[in-house]
């Protein structure tokens, strides 16, 4: 996950988990910190400031244990790890698996490559596949479905010359 976040959304980040199997009581902790960018018009000592204390951080949250995780309440949790730096507590949230992927959102996608790329795909691969990453379903587009796409490019593009603000 933290190269995860490190490629995809450019943030330092570093997780730090636990876990309590004990009966009828399953539980997973947790600690994320994260390094927000700069501020844009930041010094290079500002940056290098900044830098120095994001290296600190981190290293003080490598010191958790499972049983730090896993049994103290947070406010004991971040004044035993950084006592010295001021945190901000954000109020808790309820979490839910949720993928937001749809077959509108993949068909979107698939249009961007245009008809010559969606064409020469299908002819390359005999049908379109497209895995959501988050929760792995597979949209899958034989000929048939292709061919709609690529109809759709065209309303789109007749819609756009027919505009005259385009």
């Amino acid at each position: 996950m933290e190269d995860y976040f490190a490629r995809s959304e450019q943030l330092d980040t570093r997780l730090h988990f636990a876990n309590s199997a004990e009966e009828n009581n399953r539980c997973v902790t947790g600690l994320l910190l994260q390094r927000l960018p700069n501020h844009p018009g930041a010094s290079e000592a500002e940056c290098e400031a900044a830098q120095d204390a994001w290296e600190t951080l981190t290293a003080l949250s490598a010191t958790v244990t499972n049983s730090e995780l896993g049994k103290l309440d947070v406010q004991t949790l971040l004044h035993r790890l950084f006592h010295e730096y001021p945190c901000v507590l954000q109020p808790p949230k309820s979490l839910a698996y949720q993928c937001t992927c749809n077959s509108d959102r993949t068909d979107s996608t698939l249009m961007m490559l245009g008809k010559d790329d969606l064409g020469a795909l299908l002819i390359e691969q005999g049908e379109i596949t497209v895995d959501c990453e988050f929760c792995g379903h597979r949209y899958s587009y034989d000929a048939s479905a292709v061919a709609r796409l690529m109809g759709q490019i065209d309303e789109i593009a007749g819609a756009t010359n027919d505009n005259p603000l385009h």
